[in-house]
Formats: C-alpha cells, sequence, structure tokens
C-alpha cells in the first residue's frame, strides 16, 4: 500500500490515515512518486509508480516505462491542483489575519476616543462648577465698610456719654456701647438724609407721592 509523509512533523502514515491526521491544513508527499498532496485530495491518488520504475527508472521494461512518461506528464498538473488549493488557503488566512487586525485597531480606537470625550466632558464639567463656585461667592461675598479713626470725633463722643452718666463713670463695656450707638446714630441720620436726596433726583425710579 503506497504510504505518504507530513510534511509538518514528518509522520509516514498509509492513506486511510492520513484524513484523520493531526496536522490539519498540512501537505503530504508519496513516498513512491513524491507527489504533494492535501488531506483532500489524497483520496485521488489511486494509482502510482511501480517498484521497477521506482528503481530502476529509465532502464524499466516498455510497458512500465511508457506509464511512468504518461505519469510524469501528469504530475505537473496533477501537482498545479494541489499546490492551488494551499495557495488560496494561505490567502484566505492572511485576509482574515488582516481583517482581525483591522477590526482590533478600530475597538481600540473608538475606546480611546470615547475615553478622551469623557474625560473632555469631566474636566468641562469641573471648569463649570468652579466657575459656578467663584462667582457665587464673588456675589455673596459682603462689602466690607472701611472707618476712617482719624475721621471720627472719638474725644468728644467718650466725654460727652461719661458727662451724661450720673457718678460720671462708666464701666469699659458700657462706655464702648453708648459710644458706638451715638455714631451709628448719627450715620442713620445721614444716610437718611444722602437717600432722600438721591431720591428725589433719580432717574431710574419714578417717584408718585410715598409710592416710589
Amino acid at each position: 500500500m503506497v504510504s505518504f509523509v507530513c510534511d509538518r512533523c514528518n509522520d509516514v502514515m498509509t492513506k486511510p490515515k492520513v484524513r484523520n491526521h493531526r496536522c490539519y491544513g498540512a501537505s503530504f508527499h508519496c513516498l513512491d512518486c513524491n507527489v504533494c498532496f492535501t488531506q483532500q485530495t489524497v483520496q485521488t491518488h489511486t494509482s502510482c509508480i511501480t517498484e521497477a520504475e521506482k528503481w530502476h527508472g529509465k532502464f524499466a521494461h516498455q510497458k512500465g516505462a511508457g506509464s511512468l512518461n504518461q505519469r510524469v506528464k501528469k504530475q505537473p498538473n496533477n501537482v498545479n491542483k494541489v499546490a492551488e488549493p494551499a495557495k488560496e488557503e494561505a490567502k484566505e488566512e492572511e485576509k482574515k489575519e488582516e481583517k482581525k487586525e483591522e477590526t482590533e485597531k478600530s475597538v481600540e480606537k473608538s475606546k480611546s476616543s470615547k475615553r478622551k470625550r469623557s474625560s473632555d466632558a469631566s474636566e468641562s464639567k469641573h471648569k463649570s462648577k468652579k466657575s459656578r463656585v467663584e462667582e457665587k461667592t464673588e456675589k455673596t461675598e459682603p462689602v466690607e465698610f472701611v472707618i476712617d479713626s482719624k475721621e471720627l470725633k472719638w474725644k468728644r463722643k467718650i466725654s460727652k456719654e461719661i458727662k451724661k452718666s450720673d457718678d460720671k463713670t462708666l464701666s469699659q463695656a458700657e462706655l464702648k456701647k453708648r459710644v458706638v450707638d451715638s455714631f451709628l446714630k448719627d450715620w442713620k441720620k445721614q444716610l437718611e438724609a444722602s437717600f432722600d436726596a438721591e431720591l428725589s433726583q433719580a432717574k431710574y425710579v419714578k417717584v408718585d407721592g410715598e409710592k416710589v
């Protein structure tokens, strides 16, 4: 029986064992005629050279030689038929690998773009929140009321409040309260007078008697 050798693992086996051989996609050479086959085409190899043709070549008897010549002429076509499917399979594998790589690159690019958009959105949200907090802080910041101590007539106010007391003496806390209240009353009168003057001349509001 004809035997074949696996080009991948170099195992030698008979034709029935080629179909179930573990090296899927490998090629197999006939040990007698040295023609290459695949697991699918090896079953078509039904005839081979005789022992005389193998060992004696051109010196074999005429009939065998004639048969050998005929098979040698047919071998190139057979080899081409075997080689073409192998090339097609190799091309298909290359196409699959290229397509797989393109898909992986596309997925990675999509993930990278998504992460960038998420990061930009988060940064924008953070900036917006920070801006709102700063704006709110600016709006709620109390107006600083600056008092020029040199313009205040402390001596007059303090002396006046001490003279008003019955025993001409006051505790420090009580004196402070009376002096501050006196200044507030004076400022209140001044602010009220300034307000009345402003309202009478203001063009941004309409005054109708006691209503504005």
